[in-house]
């Protein structure tokens, strides 16, 4: 697709696709980035692309479709956000900060040995998992497993507490 015949299709149908995305979402802004953002992939991939019926017709149900997943999105980034609101890290009471990394060191020090030496290699120390096993002389499978219940085991014991703000502290508290 040439970019005179692209830039006439962005200007017939701007703002017609503006409008389905509105009606979705209820934001003009919003909406205005949904189009501008299904214009730009369109013509990132113009050479992939291969609409069969009318340019039209396409580009009102890619602009549903990724209105519909920008809802979503920010559907779960609100959930998130509001899941992890409180951040103890960030508290200048000294007794919730204090609370909050008894919290981790305590998870990580009921944790089995084998499973803590392998999460701190990963995390701590920043080996990769064939690194791990061959310094411990397990399977590179057997170090995955360790990591990931390692992961779970913190998740579990610690619900409350953001699990990447985990990964930073470890770091830096053991």
């Amino acid at each position: 697709m040439r970019l005179d015949s692209f830039e006439l299709l962005f200007r017939t149908n701007f703002k017609k696709l503006q409008v389905v995305a509105f009606n979705i979402l209820g934001d003009q802004e919003a909406a205005k980035d949904v189009v501008q953002e299904f214009f730009a992939k369109c013509w990132q991939k113009r050479h992939e692309l291969a609409i069969t019926g009318s340019f039209e017709a396409y580009a009102v149900k890619a602009v549903r479709n990724a209105s519909l997943n920008y809802i979503e999105k920010q559907e779960r980034l609100e959930a998130h956000q509001q899941k992890f609101s409180y951040h103890p890290e960030l508290s200048t009471d000294h007794e919730a900060r204090e609370q909050f990394y008894q919290n981790i060191y305590s998870a990580l020090e009921s944790m089995p040995d084998q499973r803590k030496r392998i999460f701190l290699l990963s995390i701590q120390d920043g080996f990769t998992y064939q690194q791990i096993a061959d310094k411990v002389g397990i399977s590179i499978n057997t170090v995955k497993w360790h990591v990931k219940a390692a992961y779970q085991f913190l998740r579990e014991k610690c619900l409350h507490i953001y699990l990447l703000f985990i990964l930073a502290l470890v770091a830096n508290f053991i």
